[in-house]
């Protein structure tokens, strides 16, 4: 696949429908078919580059570790931003989904690790 001249990919996982999701040390975040061809291009409102993403276990969310400080979670669906959590001291450089995808772990340059409820 193509789409990420120039850029580190810091996260890519599986959704359904056979869509591969992708997240580059920008602030985008893609959605591709298994052919490699866009279908959505999401731009997180951030003030700094996204670290690292992680993908829900359904395929349908993306939670977005920004420098800022803060995490982002989006619908994969329509590209709509669902929660904006903050709560580190410095960037966060770490996310992952718990099995059930109701949880998220964050890890963050103020040495922390921190728990998320997420909205259904």
């Amino acid at each position: 696949m193509a789409g990420h001249p120039g850029s580190c990919l810091v996260g890519v996982g599986f959704c359904a429908n056979d869509r591969v999701v992708s997240a580059d040390g920008t602030r985008m975040i893609r959605v591709w078919d298994r052919g490699g061809r866009l279908l959505r291009q999401i731009e997180v409102q951030c003030d700094g580059p996204v670290q690292q993403a992680a993908f829900s276990p359904r395929g349908d969310r993306a939670l977005c570790a920004c420098d800022d400080g803060t995490l982002r979670l989006f619908d994969l669906n329509n590209g709509k931003e669902i929660a904006f959590l903050r709560g580190h001291q410095g960037g966060v450089m770490a996310v992952a989904f718990s099995p059930d995808g109701r949880l998220a772990a964050s890890g963050g340059n103020d040495c922390t690790m921190r728990l998320w409820e997420l909205p259904r």
